[in-house]
């Protein structure tokens, strides 16, 4: 006997004669239980709580774009949900758990740096370690140094597809502030999975840091969560000429959200700046810098800009300072000379003590509480994403099909 041909959705309604409808669905049900005959019948805040839902395992938005698929309706919901309050918020409590999170980690990593990098020699090792990082990282602060007279024979052929498949949350990578170091950084971002926070840092930065600064730009520029270490790598300070390119960085959509300078002479230029642009500021989360001598009018001025941004309801910023001076006399400067002066200064997000080797602890555990309070940081659509979505969303022609 030949099976009957296979029916389509249409033909399978429940009006159909064969499927009749039980009495509990049809003359017992309220108006608001009845059956819904295709996607456009759902009412559209229950297909954006729908949409919400198929981001929350990775925030990725695959699932909702082949939803979208299914039917115009369900593509002009698609475009009303990224658009709507209800999504920034979403995607800004998630990505506040995230920030949070990988703040207070690379809290744990601060002093590490030379002890926790594995040199990039060749491409099967790279590939190596970036398959075994994910799981080390669990334990080990580990990261890649990356530099050319190592690393030419290892960043060749099909290298960065290595990057491409790295299934680890975070990367820590450390390079010199040299050309081709700089070229090869920033390929690989732009091939790192985007929900991987990258953190870099940067050494020999003692003279170049509008070069510094131009790199950050490029490696932030995606809207990933970026952290950036700014090390000096001899016994000079940092020079701060170009803080207002900096500053421009840390405020655009790109999501920097820790800067660490390791060696400053006068920290005074810093703090101004921070505190000038201070409610500007978009997803900076910690700040932390050894410095051999900070002002403390540019301190008192930064403590006003960062109360006043909590007024604002805008995300916490923690500032952590470890000033040389204050150490060698025993204090943390005149506006902490008291406990209640501490006290206020910590309320802002400031923070005195000992953050190189070795790490003072009972500062570390008032800053991995810092870092968790506030409201999130306002979440904003990366540029590539707005592009993006504003394509059309190719569908193959259906028919027969109780999807509309």
């Amino acid at each position: 006997m030949q099976a009957d041909p296979v029916r389509s959705p249409k033909s399978l309604s429940t009006t159909h004669p064969a499927f009749p409808a039980p009495p509990s669905a049809s003359a017992n049900a309220s108006p608001g239980l009845q059956p819904r005959a295709t996607w456009d019948d759902l009412p559209e805040e229950v297909v954006h709580q729908l949409m919400a839902w198929l981001m929350q395992k990775d925030g990725a938005e695959d699932d909702i774009d082949r939803l979208a698929a299914a039917s115009t309706g369900l593509q002009r919901s698609a475009e009303a949900f990224r658009d709507s309050a209800f999504y920034r918020g979403f995607r800004a409590d998630r990505e506040h758990r995230r920030s949070v999170g990988w703040t207070q980690e690379h809290l744990g990593m601060l002093g590490s740096d030379e002890a926790s990098c594995l040199t990039v020699t060749d491409e099967r090792s790279l590939a190596a370690m970036l398959t075994a990082l994910p799981v080390w990282q669990a334990e080990l602060a580990t990261g890649l140094l990356i530099r050319e007279e190592y690393a030419r024979r290892g960043l060749t052929a099909n290298w960065s597809q290595h990057f491409r498949d790295y299934r680890g949350p975070s990367l820590a990578v450390r390079i010199p502030l040299k050309p081709w170091e700089s070229e090869r950084v920033v390929e690989m971002a732009r091939a790192l999975p985007l929900n991987t926070c990258l953190d870099l840092r940067i050494d020999t930065v003692h003279a170049n840091l509008p070069d510094a600064v131009k790199l950050m730009e490029k490696v932030a520029s995606d809207g990933r969560m970026t952290g950036f270490s700014l090390l000096s790598g001899d016994a000079s300070g940092i020079n701060l000429a170009g803080l207002d390119k900096l500053m421009d960085v840390l405020c655009d959509p790109g999501r920097v959200q820790m800067l660490r300078f390791n060696s400053l002479d006068d920290a005074s230029p810093l703090l101004l700046a921070l505190a000038g642009r201070c409610s500007q500021l978009h997803a900076l989360r910690l700040v932390t810098l050894v410095c051999e001598k900070v002002d403390d009018a540019a301190l008192a001025a930064l403590q006003e800009a960062l109360l006043e941004r909590q007024q604002q309801r805008k995300s916490r910023i923690t500032v952590a300072i470890q000033c040389n001076a204050w150490l060698a006399q025993g204090n943390a400067g005149a506006l902490a000379s008291t406990e209640t002066g501490r006290v206020e200064l910590e309320r802002a997000g400031l923070f005195s003590g000992r953050v190189s080797v070795p790490f003072d602890k009972a500062l570390w555990s008032r800053l991995l509480a810092s870092v968790a309070e506030g409201p999130p940081a306002e979440w904003r659509r990366p540029p590539e994403a707005r592009s993006s979505e504003a394509l059309p969303v190719a569908r193959k022609k259906r028919t027969g099909c109780v999807i509309s």
